[in-house]
Formats: C-alpha cells, sequence, structure tokens
C-alpha cells in the first residue's frame, strides 16, 4: 500500500470518473466493453489502495500497516462532528479561510474509507462508518467542493489535493455510492479539473508531473 502519488496515475484515474458517463453515448457493444475496462482499472486501483483481497495480513509488516490504517480511521471517526445544522467535520478542520482545510478533510474522508475497504481492518465492510464516510462526502460537496465553487487560495487543493483523495475514497467507497452521489462528486472534478495535463485557474500552464512549463 504505497503513500507515494504520481500525477500520471491521477490523470488516469481522474479520466476514468469524468469520462464513465459518456459511455451511455455509445452503442450497446462499445459501452459494455468500455465499462469492463474502466471497472478493471476501479478494481486494479482499489487494489493499489488496499494490497487488494489476498492480503497476507499474517505478514508482520503488513499488520502493522492494517493497525496503523484502523488507528487512523477511528482517530478521525471518533472526532468527526455527526451533528446536525454542523459547520464544520472536525473542530480543528473548520478554518474554512484557508484551502488547505478542504484538502485536509478529503484525507481524513479518505483514510476512514481506506480503514473500511481494506482487508483485515476491523472496520472492515462496517455499515455505519460507511453511513458516516458518504455523510461527509455528501456534506462536502453539498458546502465546499461542487461545480458551483470557485478557486481561492492555493490552486494546489482544488486541483491536485482534493482530487487525489476524493477519487481514491470513491474507488473505495464505489459500491456504497448512490448514482446521485457519484454523479456529484464527478461534477465537482470535472470543475477543478477538467484537463489534468492543464492548470485550471492558469490555462497557459501545462502540467509535466515534476514541474509546470508555459504553453
Amino acid at each position: 500500500m504505497s503513500l507515494r502519488w504520481k500525477k500520471s496515475a491521477v490523470v488516469a484515474l481522474l479520466a476514468c470518473l469524468v469520462l464513465y458517463p459518456f459511455l451511455l453515448l455509445a452503442g450497446p457493444a462499445q459501452a459494455a466493453s468500455a465499462a469492463d475496462e474502466y471497472d478493471l482499472l476501479r478494481d486494479r486501483w482499489n487494489a493499489y489502495l488496499t494490497g487488494g483481497p489476498a492480503i497476507d495480513t499474517s505478514d508482520p509488516e503488513i499488520a502493522a500497516k492494517i493497525s496503523q490504517v484502523e488507528t487512523n480511521a477511528n482517530n478521525y471517526w471518533s472526532s468527526m462532528n455527526k451533528s446536525a445544522g454542523r459547520t464544520y467535520l472536525w473542530s480543528d478542520l473548520a478554518n474554512w479561510s484557508v484551502s488547505s482545510t478542504i484538502s485536509a478533510n478529503y484525507v481524513r474522508l479518505k483514510e476512514m474509507a481506506l480503514a473500511y475497504a481494506t482487508a483485515g481492518s476491523s472496520l472492515k465492510g462496517n455499515a455505519s462508518l460507511a453511513a458516516d464516510i458518504l455523510n461527509g462526502l455528501d456534506w462536502m460537496y453539498a458546502n465546499k467542493y461542487n461545480e458551483s465553487k470557485g478557486e481561492s487560495g492555493n490552486w494546489w487543493d482544488w486541483e491536485i489535493g482534493v482530487p487525489m483523495n476524493l477519487t481514491d475514497a470513491m474507488v473505495l467507497m464505489y459500491d456504497q455510492m448512490s448514482v446521485t452521489q457519484k454523479a456529484n462528486y464527478t461534477k465537482a472534478l470535472d470543475k477543478f479539473v477538467p484537463d489534468p495535463t492543464y492548470r485550471t485557474n492558469s490555462p497557459s500552464l501545462k502540467e509535466t508531473g515534476i514541474g509546470s512549463i508555459k504553453r
């Protein structure tokens, strides 16, 4: 379960999530074939994140990693604000004037989703956890990251930080998400990352994975 990111991988995942609805416009045979390919990509990304269903939980290093995943998720879950009318999900992430608050919220939701989806985790398949993760994602979509919002602060949070962790969470929670949730989160991603090879708030800058260049 690597914690390192490469933008090329993010580009592939974003393409998967953004282009999937357009499969409906293809003919039945082409759509079915393409859908199978995207399903395979999503399954492979899930395995990349979790180690897959055949992960060797008896391996001491893997067991230690799973234990850390559980600890992180339990800490975030227990401290999550679940009250009606909430204005934040975590009290230490309530300063919405800085863009890093938005991406940090998605990091925590992704970490909770990782514990939910990882074989060997005591939280694997926990229905209450799943409900709170999806409620958190819905709250963030409704209030902080959607297609009607504009970027403020650091562009990185809007175009890389959130998309990386939101797409991870979507892959990990895919079977629990409704059609509406998938469509909503994808609309937000499409707003801020319509083309991952270019910086949305500075379209003249082409992203290379190691920096940016003027086009």
